[in-house]
């Protein structure tokens, strides 16, 4: 993948093969700038990149049409920035996924996942009045609630403290092991990256190494 301005290329990916499975668990590791935020999106769908290509079973995923279906069918995201609805409270902004597709859903489930992150006082307030940590740990609920095959986190527990982030750490590794749902993160925390089965290293746009 590259970034053009009117003086030059910037290649940001470079030479990247990689798959992920049901149920795998990867971690990419690397310096500010090295391009695994960038790596993440466009494994999620979120970039198309300049060249290139990105599969699911098998199928090249080559239209926006095919790219919106993967995402709403197959991703979820965590982000680095929670990117939560603003105008949606924290109940709405977790059971967002279900509302676009129509889904049903398990108030019990949504109960227990609301008071295992600890967010029951918040579940009526809006995203602008909550703390950073609380607004994580919303993305992380949204995510994990939408019932998706791949999650792509990028830095899940970066506003978190220890506790927090032990807990929220705890769920996606359950929801990984006990209910097959793939879990790519991007981190700088290596206790966080210790604990995945693929451990991948990026600088500058490539892949310098992975330990299992």
């Amino acid at each position: 993948m590259e970034y053009r301005n009117a003086q030059r290329t910037y290649k940001v990916l470079d030479k990247i093969n990689l798959s992920i499975c049901e149920g795998e668990y990867i971690s990419i590791v690397g310096k500010s700038g090295s391009g695994k935020t960038t790596l993440l999106n466009v494994m999620g769908g979120l970039l198309s990149p300049s060249s290139g290509k990105l599969y699911l079973n098998q199928h090249e995923i080559r239209t926006m049409k095919e790219r919106n279906k993967f995402k709403r069918e197959y991703v979820s995201f965590i982000f680095q920035f929670f990117n939560l609805l603003p105008t949606l409270n924290v109940e709405e902004n977790i059971c967002i996924q279900h509302y676009l597709s129509g889904k049903k859903y398990s108030m019990r489930k949504l109960n227990g996942l609301i008071s295992y992150l600890g967010l029951e006082g918040c579940r009526n307030k809006l995203p602008g009045v909550l703390s950073g940590g609380e607004q994580q740990r919303v993305a992380v609920a949204r995510s994990v609630f939408s019932e998706s095959k791949f999650i792509f986190a990028d830095e899940p527990t970066h506003s978190l403290d220890q506790e927090s982030a032990e807990r929220v750490m705890a769920l996606l590794d359950k929801i990984n092991r006990t209910y097959g749902r793939a879990l790519v993160i991007v981190t700088h925390d290596l206790d966080v990256a210790q604990g995945a089965d693929v451990r991948l290293k990026i600088c500058n746009g490539n892949i310098v190494s992975a330990s299992i």
